[in-house]
C-alpha cells in the first residue's frame, strides 16, 4: 500500500487530500485483509524566550492518527466461538474472562453482553462492550457491580454480531453465541 502524496506540508486550516493505492497479489484466496495506518503530523518547532535571554526552551508537538485499512476479496464469513468463561467476583466488580475464537476468513465484529442473574432469576446488572476478535484471545470485562446482596449468581455472557459504532454494512452477519457460568458474590 502506498500514499500520494507521501510526504505533505499544511499551513494552518489549509487541506490536502490523500490518495491510498493498493496492490494485493492476484493470487491472494478469498478472505479478509488488514493492516493499521499510522499517520504523524508534527509541528513546526517553537522557540520560548523569557525575559533573561540565557534562558531558552522549545516545544515540538508530534500527534498519531492510527487507524485500520481493511481489503476484503471475494466471498467472505466470520463467527466467534466462545471456548468458555472464568467469573471472578471481589468487592464491588465483576470480572468475565472469555476465550474468544475467530471462525471464517473475517474478522469478527460484535458486542458482548453480561447479565448477572440473581437467585430469582432476575436480572442484577447488565452491561455491553465492543468486541472485535482477529485471531484467538483471552479478553477481560470488568464492571462495577456497586452493592449486591451476598449470594449465588449466575452470570450469562452472549456475543452478538452488531456493533452501533460501526456502519451496518461493514459488520458481516454471523450467529450470536452464549456461555454461562456460576458466581459467588460476598
Amino acid at each position: 500500500m502506498r500514499a500520494f502524496p507521501q510526504r505533505g506540508r499544511l499551513e494552518p486550516k489549509s487541506q490536502q487530500v490523500v490518495r491510498l493505492l493498493a496492490r494485493p497479489p492476484e493470487n491472494l484466496p478469498a478472505g479478509e485483509y488488514w493492516t493499521r495506518m499510522i499517520i504523524t503530523g508534527r509541528g513546526a518547532g517553537l522557540r520560548v524566550t523569557g525575559a533573561d535571554s540565557s534562558v531558552r526552551a522549545g516545544v515540538n508537538l508530534e500527534i498519531r492518527l492510527v487507524t485500520s485499512v481493511t481489503y476484503r476479496k471475494g466471498r467472505v464469513a466470520t463467527g466467534v466461538a466462545v471456548r468458555g468463561i472464568n467469573v471472578e467476583a471481589e468487592g464491588d466488580s465483576l470480572t468475565v474472562w472469555a476465550r474468544l475464537a475467530r471462525e471464517g476468513n473475517a474478522a469478527y465484529h460484535g458486542t458482548a453482553d453480561i447479565e448477572l442473574v440473581n437467585p430469582r432469576g432476575t436480572v442484577a446488572r447488565r452491561w455491553s462492550a465492543a468486541v472485535s476478535v482477529f485471531y484467538p484471545l483471552t479478553r477481560r470485562f470488568s464492571f462495577p457491580t456497586g452493592s449486591l446482596e451476598p449470594g449465588d449468581y449466575k452470570v450469562r455472557f452472549r456475543v452478538r454480531a452488531e456493533r452501533p459504532d460501526l456502519p451496518a454494512d461493514k459488520v458481516l452477519p454471523a450467529p450470536t453465541v452464549m456461555d454461562s457460568a456460576a458466581v459467588r458474590v460476598g
